[in-house]
């Protein structure tokens, strides 16, 4: 279902209902999440405090649809959690999540999710906890593509929406800074 690069690292999604990370430059299996009930859509990658994340979003309907797997020994290929025992399991998730990805600033680490309740979650992610920072509203359609970009000085997060529009938000004030249009149907990726 969709496929990431970041820290040397793929990770891939797949209908088969697993998440598997390689290593970009051997080319190597280095872990599989398995277990899911259901599709995993999309996963993102991140290191942070010398461990790297895997995140992954999940088709579920009211359970765990939202994973974050540590994998602290890539070296010896040992998850410190699966799918079943999950590191970090964000219980006020109750709709699919079709997209996460990640953001990094001087400051923290956020991840962000988008899925079926038509919104574009922000949750900060401390050393064995996390907090939900913010919930961006507007789209009227679910969300299929969440991600941060450069706009000129400032980084904006941006979405896309089965209600055909591309929005852009101020990572500032959470405002909605433009909503661009023009697809006769559903965008379905960013």
């Amino acid at each position: 279902m969709s496929l990431h690069y970041g820290e040397g690292y793929l990770v891939s999604t797949s209908e088969d209902k697993t998440v598997r990370l390689y290593e970009a430059k051997s080319k190597e299996l280095k872990a599989i999440m398995s277990g899911f009930s259901y599709t995993v859509n999309d996963a993102c990658i991140f290191k942070k405090d010398g461990h790297l994340f895997v995140i992954a979003g999940c088709d579920s309907q009211g359970e765990k649809p939202l994973y974050l797997a540590c994998f602290a020994f890539l070296e010896r290929c040992l998850p410190l959690m699966d799918p079943e025992q999950p590191l970090y399991y964000i219980t006020e998730i109750t709709k699919p999540v079709f997209c996460v990805s990640h953001h990094e600033s001087s400051a923290r680490h956020t991840i962000l999710t988008g899925g079926k309740d038509n919104s574009v979650s922000l949750w900060d992610i401390e050393k064995d906890a996390y907090a939900l920072r913010t919930t961006l509203v507007g789209h009227e359609g679910c969300i299929r593509g969440c991600g941060t970009v450069k706009c000129g000085d400032d980084e904006v997060v941006f979405s896309v929406s089965h209600d055909k529009t591309v929005r852009l938000w101020s990572l500032e004030t959470y405002r909605c800074e433009a909503v661009m249009s023009g697809h006769s149907d559903w965008i379905t990726s960013a």
